[in-house]
């Protein structure tokens, strides 16, 4: 059921981690130093090239603009943590309640990946930064001690024996660092091999990498210099999509290895014979993880969609599930905790839900010491009636009153089933995209929350919802999107679409589907042929010197107008009237900030820019002028028009209400 899941997260692995493959290790790593066999190919090249331009499309600090606060890890220091959260890395101390809330923040300027500490120190794999050193000593005063760049993009760190070990994704390979404290690591060794590692954890005098489609196992008996022992292989033919074949964490426990490999699974590796270890078994009963843990006899396997699973691996060979929990129903954190530091505390970062600690002393669930929750991020907006919808992330679907219009007023939240993004009005349903792979159709309620109707369960993840005719496109990241037909008996998943490039929006006319994209501009699509067929496709300037081709952050279609929104603060129309297929430009209008919608109402168009808040267009004349600008407390994601007043879905700054100048 969940095999879809692995698209909607193959988001924070193929761009946020940006992962690839590598060529097989057929020698040594000891022979392979300074070797950096990736950079000639060409994919390698745009993988690189796409996951700046990435960054650069969410303005670095701010990539919770698509996703939120996405929270990668968590690790102790004294009294708190220190999490990675988005592009910076924060210090979490409890409230009184014994929730975290943040006391002190490092811009890290690239995602922030995996983290340990050591006492007082903190250090991180920080993608294109490599390894950030972080002194924690002072409360509410964390400071950079250090980075050092290496090999490309640092995917994970391990720590053993006074010695430091960072994984790298992209040309692969490893860096070793010798730990001296109070002064900086000091780099003693890279190893160039052409792997791509997810992951990378040391036990006793082993290390155990996963990536690029196998565990590989390396002897520690010098630390400095690791030797590759073993490598297991995933072979292709029991993976359900070759689209997924990264495993992306180990948890050793004794002599078998427990990898989470997103759409297959939770698998069991038996590596008593590091030399030649072995596939013992899928795990039953999970078909989706993206994070695995052991602590004693107990074994913990989630993703950032599905509850925290529980399992007894006091027999390695024959683990069994005895019981799960589910963050989103979990109570608050009991008083007193543990302390920090405390070997029974499990820290761990679940995406955008957030950062949780859990008390594993106890057999059965274990209960959650801590929690950390990032504050919602209002993606979309819509108004039917006198109230207001506006979609938030994992924090589902916010309900305000309009009744007084100059400061809505909200009356709930309704839980969705993953990450609420998308959102539709259609006739009288509200229809809910979720980045984790649901359409939500529901009923508004006055005065209440809306009715639950019917839940398309794997229509790919929504980033953007549209109707074209009689079928249903959900945009579905690098996938591209996916195609639903509503019938009397619900909804069929008719299949998925690649679209040339990584998809945000979708939009429709007549039989037609305009597809925005990172890298390919706006793709159009025949929608009323199965499978839809791609008729043609906007080009326009690749972006600056990364060459990934044009994005496409907002798509809109109005009557004959084709509205495309780019990061670089443009908006572009086509005349659709000219040709459905190969619509010339009318006109190109610099708004600034990063577009992220075009809405039409009576009076010209509205443009949500991000930074840059809400832009007028007057298209009296061609192009039009920016009739005015109003500036918004937070990021200007989504605008709609209500009587005298501007509604804006305004990021981390809620829903805010703008009058509007006559």
């Amino acid at each position: 059921m969940r095999s879809h899941r692995s698209r909607a997260l193959s988001l924070a692995v193929t761009l946020a981690l940006a992962s690839i493959a590598g060529p097989l290790v057929t020698a040594q790593l000891a022979h392979a130093e300074d070797r950096r066999s990736g950079e000639s190919h060409g994919f390698v090249w745009m993988q690189r090239n796409f996951q700046k331009a990435w960054n650069w499309v969410t303005q670095q600090e701010r990539i919770s603009v698509l996703w939120g606060s996405i929270c990668r890890f968590a690790t102790p220091v004294p009294g708190g943590f220190a999490a990675g959260v988005g592009f910076s890395i924060v210090e979490l101390r409890p409230k009184p309640d014994g929730h975290l809330e943040i006391a002190s923040t490092i811009n890290v300027g690239n995602s922030t990946h995996a983290g340990l500490s050591h006492g007082d120190r903190v250090y991180a794999a920080a993608g294109y930064e490599g390894l950030i050193t972080i002194d924690a000593s002072e409360p509410g005063q964390m400071k950079e001690i250090a980075r050092h760049r290496g090999l490309g993009y640092a995917l994970s760190i391990a720590m053993g024996k006074g010695y430091l070990y960072l994984a790298f994704k992209e040309h692969g390979g490893l860096a070793v660092y010798r730990m001296r404290e109070p002064g900086p690591p000091e780099l003693v060794r890279q190893i160039a091999s052409g792997e791509s590692y997810a992951q990378i954890v040391v036990e006793g005098d082993r290390a155990y990498a996963v990536g690029s489609e196998k565990l590989m196992i390396f002897d520690l008996v010098d630390p400095s210099n690791p030797a590759l022992l073993g490598v297991l292989d995933v072979p292709y033919d029991v993976r359900p999509k070759p689209t997924d074949p990264m495993p992306r964490h180990v948890a050793i426990k004794g002599s078998f290895a427990y990898l989470s490999h997103g759409a297959r699974g939770l698998l069991t590796a038996d590596v008593s014979d590091p030399r030649h270890p072995k596939l013992v078994g899928k795990w039953a009963d999970i078909d989706f993880c993206d994070w695995v843990a052991v602590q004693g006899d107990r074994a913990y396997a989630a993703s950032e969609g599905t509850p925290v699973r529980v399992a007894d691996v006091s027999d390695p060979a024959h683990p069994h599930w005895i019981d799960h929990l589910d963050l989103a129903a979990a109570p608050a954190p009991p008083q007193p905790a543990l302390p920090f530091a405390d070997p029974s505390l499990l820290p761990f970062a679940f995406g955008p839900r957030g950062v949780y600690a859990l008390d594993v002393r106890q057999p059965g669930v274990p209960p959650v010491a801590y929690a950390f929750q990032p504050p919602p991020f209002f993606h979309r907006i819509k108004v039917v009636g006198d109230q207001a919808y506006s979609t938030a992330g994992a924090h589902g679907l916010h309900v305000f009153s309009l009744a007084d219009r100059t400061k809505p007023a909200e009356i709930g939240v309704l839980k969705t089933e993953g990450l609420a993004r998308g959102l539709l009005v259609v006739d009288d349903e509200l229809w809910i995209g979720d980045v984790l792979g649901w359409l939500l159709i529901t009923r508004p309620v006055e005065g209440g929350l809306p009715e639950r109707i019917e839940v398309a369960d794997r229509g790919g993840h929504a980033w953007d919802v549209a109707v074209v005719g009689k079928y249903v496109y959900l945009a579905n990241s690098q996938v591209g999107f996916g195609v639903l037909k509503r019938t009397s008996a619900g909804f069929e998943m008719l299949g998925e679409t690649f679209s040339g490039g990584y998809t945000l929006e979708v939009a429709g006319r007549g039989p037609y589907a305009y597809v925005g994209t990172v890298g390919e501009g706006v793709a159009i699509f025949r929608a009323d042929e199965d499978p839809p067929r791609r008729v043609g496709v906007l080009k326009w300037a690749t972006l600056g010197p990364l060459k990934i081709g044009p994005v496409a952050t907002a798509i809109t279609v109005d009557g004959d107008t084709l509205y495309a929104g780019t990061p670089q603060g443009d908006v572009r129309a086509f005349d659709l009237a000219a040709s459905p297929t190969d619509p010339p430009l009318r006109w190109t209008q610099h708004v600034g900030g990063y577009v992220y919608q075009v809405t039409r109402e009576q009076d010209g168009l509205w443009v949500s820019t991000g930074p840059a808040g809400v832009a007028h267009l007057d298209e009296s004349s061609s192009p039009p002028t920016i009739g005015r600008r109003y500036e918004t407390p937070g990021w200007a994601m989504s605008t709609v028009r209500y009587q005298d007043r501007l509604l804006v879905a305004a990021g981390e700054a809620g829903v805010v209400s703008l009058p509007v100048a006559p």
